[in-house]
Parts: structure tokens; sequence; C-alpha cells
């Protein structure tokens, strides 16, 4: 039991109208920050199935001195999972988390906070019970002046400090600063899916010349099977094009860089269906990609696959880091067989069940570093970043890729190109100032915890200097 935190339980339930449902609302707080956290339990002793929907955790009662709502992570495909209500000048006030992921989360500017009612429900069935995620207070207060270059407020100096130290301490998955990979090279910049051995020994000396701390083989690795496309993953390397996978893994750390891997949800559609009568390992309704089928994230089996995927390909190629890529909880899961009651219930089946994978990877080797990617947590393309995804990712790619600068993307870099090196130039570095704005309107997490792909990104005749690079 931790000292620092104490907690309190409120427990309600009723003889009438619901007899043998009980209701238990959790609070805690935490010593040494202004914090706390609440979630809600709700169990079934009696004899009767029910369904939750439409819940709310909190609607927070807000004066008019503290109407004024700052978003700290974006929320331009769906809602914020951190915002700020304070006074007008941002000198007192409250941060707001709430720890639901992806699209399941419903978060208002007038303080309402719970499940997305039109992605939502859960089934509880005799002897069962639901837990809720969690929704978190954070009160701030101090002063607001003017500095040489913009204001101080104290809801800044709160964030980059205290809360952030805060979220560090108490609920995102600790990150430790011997796993850091970046800044990381992936292939998919200028490769795409054409990746081989030969030409991925010489982008990483190239990487290593410049700097880069892992590099990671994006799509085009693997053994997809046969007629699988490039988004179909398997946990053996495509021996035509890497005949020497593990040779080129000692030569990416030989030049003192991490070695990275790609790996998607989406496998062999016959392997997929090779169920021996067991249920399936895929979602339904199908979702086909390339080739392959969507794993299912809320059948256990599958999960173990996946988890055994990635554990495999760690220990027999000293992997360091994967990027885990593509789409499919967006559809649900109503296999046969499968957890999920109804289709509305397996969509947080879904997201529970792949943060469930990054936990057992985390527990069988604590030193892999796991991403996982905007398209992965629900739809292509992507999902902002939130706080439920850092609590068992080490780190999360977020929309959009960024093309800027970088000539022809379907081609390496020619000497045949034709293109102005001052316009390509300027370009990076709108590339450059539009990623500071990426960072900036997700500055309620901490940064070093999201990735910004600045994508095909070409150094054409000295236009990605280093100048550039710094920004």
């Amino acid at each position: 039991m931790n000292k620092n935190i104490r907690h309190l339980t409120i427990t309600f339930s009723s003889d009438k109208v619901l007899r043998g449902v009980s209701v238990k609302v959790n609070y805690e707080i935490y010593n040494g920050y202004p914090a706390i956290r609440k979630w809600v339990n709700f169990y079934n002793q009696g004899n009767q199935w029910i369904k939750i929907s439409n819940l709310v955790l909190e609607h927070l009662q807000l004066t008019n001195k503290y109407q004024r709502n700052i978003r700290l992570t974006s929320g331009t495909r769906v809602d914020p999972s951190i915002q700020a209500f304070c006074d007008s000048t941002a000198s007192t006030g409250i941060i707001a988390v709430c720890e639901i992921p992806s699209k399941l989360r419903c978060f208002l500017a007038d303080g309402t906070i719970g499940y997305n009612p039109n992605l939502f429900e859960w089934v509880i069935g005799p002897g069962e019970s639901f837990e809720s995620e969690a929704v978190l207070i954070y009160a701030f207060s101090g002063e607001t002046y003017p500095t040489v270059s913009a204001v101080s407020t104290a809801l800044d100096r709160c964030v980059e400090n205290r809360f952030h130290s805060f979220l560090n301490e108490h609920i995102l998955r600790p990150v430790g600063n011997s796993k850091n990979i970046a800044p990381l090279f992936c292939t998919w910049t200028n490769y795409n899916a054409a990746i081989n051995e030969i030409n991925m020994r010489a982008a990483a000396d190239v990487a290593s010349r410049i700097g880069f701390k892992c590099f990671q083989l994006d799509a085009g690795w693997s053994d997809n099977g046969l007629n699988a496309g490039w988004a179909v993953s398997s946990p053996n390397p495509n021996i035509t094009k890497f005949p020497d996978l593990k040779g080129l893994s000692s030569y990416v750390h030989s030049k003192n860089m991490k070695m990275g891997l790609w790996y998607s949800v989406f496998i062999n559609e016959k392997q997929a269906m090779e169920s021996d009568n067991e249920p399936v390992l895929f979602s339904l309704p199908i979702i086909r990609r390339s080739g392959g089928l969507g794993l299912s994230m809320c059948y256990k089996k599958s999960r173990e696959k996946y988890v055994d995927d990635i554990l495999y390909l760690h220990r027999t190629y000293q992997v360091d880091y994967f990027k885990q890529d593509l789409s499919n909880v967006c559809y649900g899961d109503i296999a046969k067989g499968h957890e999920s009651r109804t289709l509305k219930e397996s969509y947080l089946r879904g997201l529970r069940g792949l943060f469930t994978t990054q936990d057992h990877i985390h527990q069988k080797a604590p030193q892999l570093w796991l991403q996982l990617s905007h398209e992965i947590y629900w739809e292509t393309p992507g999902i902002d970043a939130d706080v439920a995804v850092l609590k068992h990712a080490d780190s999360y790619h977020i929309p959009p890729n960024e093309y800027w600068g970088a000539g022809n993307r379907s081609k390496l870099v020619s000497v045949n190109w034709k293109y102005n090196v001052d316009s390509l130039r300027n370009r990076l570095i709108q590339g450059a100032f539009r990623a500071r704005d990426l960072l900036y309107a997700n500055r309620g997490l901490p940064l070093d915890r999201l990735e910004v792909f600045g994508a095909v990104t070409t150094n054409y005749y000295g236009s990605l200097s280093p100048e550039v690079q710094d920004r």
C-alpha cells in the first residue's frame, strides 16, 4: 500500500428497483499534490441482467468566475483528455483529466466528463461487475505576469512542472532515461515498403552519421504469407528481402543505434481462419486489409498471440522498439466465443484489450520501448494523444504525418531532380513550425512521450541544413 495515497470508498445500494445492484464511488488523494481522482464500480449480485449506458462520471459545477476553458490536449477528432477551467487570467482554477480512452471519451467544455453515449455501453450479468475509467481534478493558483517574450500564467507553469510530475509519479507508465529512442529514423520516410537488407544497411550508415538513436524498419520487412500485402504482419522476416535479419540488427547496434520494427494488428487470412473449432482470432465484422484480417483485441487467445509475436521478435532479433500500427478497433468485435455481448461493449473491450497486450509485454520485457500509432488506437487517420494511452505505452505517434520539403515523395533523392533548394528549405521550416504546433496542442502531456513524424523528409543539395534540423 502506497503511504502517499489515501483512499475513500462510498457504497450505494437499493432494495427496490435495482435489487442486488451496488455502486462504489472511489476517491484517491495524493500526498504533496492538490489532486482528487475518482472512479466507479458496479456490482450485480441480483438475478437480472443490467446494461450501463449514458454513464457520466463527473459534472463540474463551475461558477461564472471560472468559465474560461483551455484545452491542454488536442481535440480535433475526439474530445480532449485534459482541459483547464480557470479565471480570465489563468491564475486560479483546476485541471480536469479524463482517463477514458480514444473516441469512447466525452469531455465537454461545460465540465461534463463521461463516456461517449454513441459508442459506450456495458452489460453486467449476475455475479459480474464493471469498473469505470477514472477522472481527475488538479487545482492550481499563482500569479500571472508579463515576461520579455510573452505572459507567464500560473496554469502554464503548473502544467509544465508540478502537474507533469504528478502524472509521471502516479498516473502514467514510468519511462526511464535509459530507454530513450529519440530521434528515431523510420524507413517509411523514403522507402515505403520497398526495403531490403542492402538498402537498409546503407540507410543505417546515413542515419547513424546524422545522429539518430534508433533505426526502425517499417512495413515491408516481414513474411506476410502468400498473396498478402505490406499491411499484414508475421513474426518471420521475408527471407528474400532480409536473409539475415539478425545480422542487420547487429549491424544497427554496431552503429550505436537501437533496433526497431513495425508491427500491425492484421495477420494472414489463412492463419486467422485456422481455428480448429475454437473461436476465431479475427474480429467480426470482418475487416480486410492488404490480404489480412484484423486481429481481435477482445479475445484472450488473439491477445496472447500478439504478445508472443512481439516477444519472439524482441528475443530472436534483439529488437529494442516496436511501432504498432493500423486499425480495426473502431469496427467492433462480436465474433462467436469472444467476450463482448453487444457491439458497443466491444469498443471498450477492444481498447482495454490493446492496453492489456502492452502491459503483458512490458511485464516480460520491461526494457522494450512500445509505441502505439494513432491508427491502431481507433481508426485511420487516427485519434489524438490522451492520458489513457500513456498509462500503458511508452510513446504515442500523434497525427497527422507531415510531408514538408520532401521533393518527390515516391523516389529517393536524385541529381536529376529540378527542385528549388530554397523552396524546399522553406517548406521544411514550415514543417518544423507545424510540429511545434502539434506538440503545443498536447502540452498537458509529457512531450517526450509524443512523436511527430517528419515523413519523407529529404536533403536536396543542402535543403535539410543543420539549422533546419535543429528546429
